[in-house]
């Protein structure tokens, strides 16, 4: 098959397990802004180690397909740093958390560009510069955000990667998936931050009545945006990850932890301004986001 070029936008420990996970006949080059011109060495706990190359974030060299692994509120200006650089046909897939960076990113591409979203649930921490633990298998799925599209060489290498990533033609399946991420992510992600507990740690009785409570205001918010959420079914789910995940801790978690600004704002933010526009009393996740973020300093 023929050598695919994938340059990677937000090289922390999922970007990094991108790169390891990216069959051999891709090319893989790290963007950042922080970096130069060069070539490293990137490893995890498994034994996987890939030479790559590295690159400031504005360097002008083409992109022909590209992987953002940002946090949330860097999406879109990494995307519009890197647009200059974009061939006309490029592929970009976002992979991040939270809702509202894939039409910021949709709305400056051109219309022969390529724009997919996935959703994962594998873990990765990063250990130090360019090494990871591979913290949990999981699933990824990518498709189009806004109208049908014919996946490119992109799709087809993460798909034969080792995250097995699953095409989901669907633009409407697509955003179900992040809409059921995003609700997990709020039900589980502050509070174990606030409280410095791994997902586990969620499933006493102590923390049962919050999480449940996110988990309903979140899918309040869904359906009022027209998602189909079973309730139900929502809190099986959420259970679900806490306890295939019993001994993870989140990113959110991680952040506060290492004293690093969180994704609470950006993720949960755009929550609360859907809930508002809707009428749907969203001072309880507000609070939660405003401790969160307090505890962090």
């Amino acid at each position: 098959m023929d050598e695919l070029q994938v340059d990677i936008i937000g090289p922390g420990a999922m970007g990094l397990h991108c790169a390891l996970a990216l069959p051999a006949r891709c090319q893989v080059t790290l963007r950042h802004p922080d970096y130069r011109e060069g070539t490293t060495e990137i490893s995890d706990d498994t034994g996987r180690r890939r030479q790559v190359r590295t690159r400031p974030l504005n360097d002008p060299s083409r992109i022909a397909a590209a992987l953002v692994t940002t946090k949330a509120g860097r999406v879109a200006s990494a995307v519009q740093t890197v647009l200059p650089a974009l061939d006309a046909e490029a592929e970009i897939l976002l992979l991040h958390n939270g809702l509202g960076p894939q039409d910021q990113a949709a709305d400056c591409m051109s219309p022969g560009q390529r724009l997919y979203v996935g959703i994962t649930t594998e873990g990765a921490l990063r250990e130090g510069p360019g090494v990871i633990r591979h913290t949990g298998r999981g699933s990824t799925l990518a498709g189009p955000w806004r109208t049908p599209v014919t996946p490119g060489p992109l799709i087809e290498a993460l798909c034969q990667s080792s995250l097995q990533a699953h095409w989901e033609p669907d633009p409407s399946q697509v955003r179900f998936a992040v809409w059921r991420k995003l609700i997990i992510n709020c039900a589980i992600n502050p509070l174990t931050a606030l409280h410095n507990l791994p997902n586990g740690g969620l499933l006493t009785d102590t923390y049962r009545p919050a999480w449940v409570a996110l988990t309903q205001l979140a899918c309040q918010v869904a359906r009022a945006e027209g998602i189909r959420i079973d309730v139900p079914e929502m809190l099986e789910q959420v259970e679900t990850v806490m306890r295939a995940t019993a001994r993870n801790y989140s990113s959110m978690q991680q952040d506060v932890q290492h004293g690093r600004e969180t994704e609470a704002p950006q993720i949960l933010g755009e929550l609360i301004r859907r809930g508002r526009q809707h009428s749907i009393d969203m001072q309880p996740l507000e609070e939660l986001v405003s401790r969160v973020v307090n505890s962090g300093h």
